[in-house]
């Protein structure tokens, strides 16, 4: 097939354009009087489709916030970029109970929605998210035909130390828990704890949704509607104690193996020994090391 007239080709990238500005007004307009400045949905575009466009997944308990730099980075170098609110995350009341009842059918969805209204953005498609956004984006590389880059960063596929039936016995109860269950992240730090625009404690219960979002791509066969198109990197941190290195990696092997889709794992080198190496106000954060690495395999060398 030839290609379009450059007319031809020029209105359809604004009108593709213009519709994923549409969709994304949508996506704002859910945040609320109670989310915080900067925690909700946002948008980096340079009034045009561009080459790429970018969309970048937070993790649980965090929000758009935590890739509010990362995001600027990408816009930098000539991407549009979306980054969403994941459902019941950004309040500025720390310790929000938004999240209560939240299920991994909710996370999916929002992360499907932010996929489809960012489609317009670019003439190719990237999605990067870390912890339970990492997660989201193992999960989209099952579902959608339409992603060209996946970099999955730390996913919170199944807990470390855990052979995957017993993950599995372990998420179940999590799920059967009370809705208002807590726990801290750091039990002693409690609402002290870094940083200070995400929450200090989370619902059980939802964290257990956030797994079963995990168990749904372990189950996962192929080969996936973007097999011919779609590229997966798992970025991990040797040193991220949280996650299932194992898991993953197994996950990666056997994608890849079945020609289910390209998949690869990258180590993120030069990193303290932390889950969340993406939060600019982690406590030792290494974003000068982090960044680099993750932008090399998100956009490459692409341009706007």
């Amino acid at each position: 097939m030839s290609a379009l007239p450059w007319s031809r080709a020029s209105a359809f990238s604004n009108a593709a354009f213009a519709a994923a500005k549409e969709r994304i007004a949508h996506l704002k307009a859910a945040d609320d009087s109670l989310i915080l400045p900067g925690a909700g949905t946002n948008c980096y575009d340079h009034g045009r489709q561009t080459a790429l466009a970018v969309v970048l997944l937070h993790g649980f308990t965090n929000n758009p916030i935590q890739f509010a730099r990362l995001a600027a980075e990408l816009y930098a170098r000539g991407c549009n970029v979306l980054v969403p609110r994941l459902p019941g995350h950004g309040d500025a009341d720390r310790m929000s109970t938004r999240l209560e009842g939240v299920t991994a059918t909710e996370f999916t969805d929002a992360a499907n929605a932010a996929m489809d209204a960012a489609a317009g953005l670019g003439r190719r498609l990237a999605v990067s998210g870390i912890s339970l956004g990492g997660s989201l984006c193992a999960w989209l590389a099952t579902v959608r035909s339409d992603i060209d880059t996946i970099v999955s960063i730390s996913p919170a596929i199944a807990l470390n130390h855990m052979a995957v039936f017993v993950d599995r016995l372990v998420v179940g109860a999590m799920t059967r828990l009370p809705a208002d269950k807590y726990a801290w992240w750091d039990p002693k730090l409690k609402e002290r704890i870094l940083p200070k625009h995400a929450y200090p404690r989370y619902p059980i219960r939802t964290l257990g949704e956030c797994l079963r979002i995990g168990e749904d791509i372990i189950a996962a066969r192929g080969p996936f509607p973007g097999s011919e198109r779609s590229r997966v990197a798992f970025a991990l941190n040797p040193g991220d104690g949280t996650v299932n290195d194992r898991v993953v990696a197994s996950i990666a092997q056997k994608w890849n193996s079945s020609e289910w889709v390209a998949a690869r794992i990258a180590m993120i080198s030069g990193v303290p020994a932390f889950h969340d190496i993406i939060e600019p106000e982690a406590p030792g954060a290494r974003i000068d090391k982090v960044y680099p690495q993750v932008i090399q395999l998100i956009a490459g060398d692409a341009q706007g």
